[in-house]
């Protein structure tokens, strides 16, 4: 089976349908037969490192296959797209896949469907553009790798909409797993290694259900603040790189307590170097009086714990209801592709 377009089960979750009418575009010319496809991408947790994306940094991030965003191509007489808040992100994905392999898409329908949740850090957007991408590909029999499904979603955000994004979501959105990835450099296929997810420790990911700030608040300011030098943005990015490293070895040595002071530093620098609301703070303080370790899995509105035992994470997720947080426990794809 074709791990661009594995079907995703998420547990005991349904997955509500965004947008609802369609709105007819003009047709444009067909290069090849349309063939009725799905793409999906899964939604992604920061371990160790981000916000350094952007800036030079290297970070350690998992795909969490509980939540999926679903794209589907169905071959129709004209080109129609879901209408609400995902059709920027088809269309940008469109744009770029149809530059990207010289070939104008075949009239279809392209409806999209999501469970991940709305603007908590867990990388929906980029979800979108990946899954879109993917159900493109096999809907016109054009092969895209992990590398290209990457760079046209970063392309297509940043360049064409105008969000403040780095590399990081779309790039373990696309390769799945447990990724670490190194942005010192021009990027390349060696600029990511995976890493086997059998070295993680237990998790809890606990979310906002109402949400929480848009990533591009956050890096908008944090891209003012590098662009002029700012020494406390350098320092932080620099430190973000040693966490990395240090949180690595950690995870291959087997050292989760170490992990954990690796994952506890990583927020403890976030905090310093940008504000966090209120909620965010919150979350990690319940995981932290509990034993865990905890940092935002994006920009805000989502935490991702790392628990001392397994058998912490029901109590864990019990203080979190108690507060108002949602919780599941991440699934990350196993060692078996």
């Amino acid at each position: 089976m074709n791990r661009n377009f594995v079907q995703p089960n998420p547990p005991d979750t349904r997955i509500p349908t965004h947008g609802g009418s369609k709105r007819a575009l003009a047709s444009q010319p067909v290069a090849r037969e349309t063939r009725n496809a799905v793409g999906n991408a899964f939604a992604r947790a920061g371990l160790v490192g981000n916000p350094s994306d952007s800036y030079g940094g290297k970070t350690i991030a998992l795909s969490v296959r509980n939540f999926v965003a679903r794209v589907s191509v169905e071959a129709s007489d004209s080109i129609e797209i879901a209408d609400g808040s995902a059709a920027p992100l088809l269309n940008a994905a469109i744009r770029r896949f149809e530059a990207h392999t010289g070939t104008a898409i075949s009239p279809a329908r392209i409806s999209m469907e999501t469970n991940i949740p709305f603007q908590v850090g867990l990388a929906g957007s980029s979800a979108i553009v990946i899954a879109a991408l993917r159900a493109l590909s096999r809907a016109h029999a054009i092969p895209l790798d992990p590398f290209d499904q990457a760079e046209l979603a970063l392309a297509a955000e940043r360049d064409d909409l105008g969000i403040a994004a780095g590399p990081m979501d779309r790039v373990v959105q696309a390769y799945e797993g447990l990724i670490g990835m190194d942005f010192s450099g021009e990027r390349r296929r060696d600029s990511y290694t995976r890493l086997s997810t059998k070295w993680l420790p237990p998790m809890l990911i606990a979310w906002d259900p109402r949400g929480g700030e848009s990533s591009g608040i956050v890096h908008s300011d944090l891209r003012e603040r590098w662009e002029r030098g700012d020494t406390d943005v350098r320092n932080a990015m620099a430190l973000f790189r040693d966490l990395v490293d240090e949180g690595e070895r950690a995870l291959r040595a087997g050292d989760h307590a170490r992990l954990r002071e690796v994952v506890d530093r990583n927020f403890d620098t976030r905090a310093k170097l940008c504000g966090i609301a209120e909620r965010d703070r919150e979350m990690v303080e319940l995981a932290r009086s509990r034993g865990a370790s905890a940092k935002q899995c994006g920009s805000g509105g989502a935490c991702l714990a790392v628990l001392a035992a397994e058998t912490d994470a029901d109590a864990l997720a019990r203080a979190y209801a108690m507060a108002g947080y949602q919780t599941v426990r991440p699934v990350v794809e196993s060692d078996e592709r």
